[in-house]
């Protein structure tokens, strides 16, 4: 099936105009920001937030038994949360 003139112009567009601000941002900056920061930060975290929930569940709802596995939940929830979103920014 054939594209009719108003798609084509409307691709054409568009496909100006994502080149334009490529352009842009390579003009601005020569080399992409270093992502070290980003990728310790959210694994950093996952230890405190662990350590928070233990105390919360233990003291605070009176219930150790089920402190260790709430803990290791937060803390792998955290880290899966961090690894998406540094994978979201690495893609982009």
């Amino acid at each position: 099936m054939r594209s009719s003139p108003v798609q084509r112009r409307a691709k054409a567009l568009t496909g100006a105009a994502e080149n334009s601000a490529l352009v842009n941002y390579r003009r601005r900056f020569k080399t992409e920001p270093p992502l070290t920061l980003l990728t310790v930060a959210p694994l950093t975290l996952t230890f405190p937030f662990a350590l928070i929930t233990y105390l919360f569940v233990a003291h605070t709802l009176n219930a150790p038994d089920s402190a260790l596995g709430a803990a290791v939940l937060a803390g792998a929830v955290t880290a899966l949360v961090g690894m998406f979103c540094i994978g979201l920014v690495k893609d982009t």
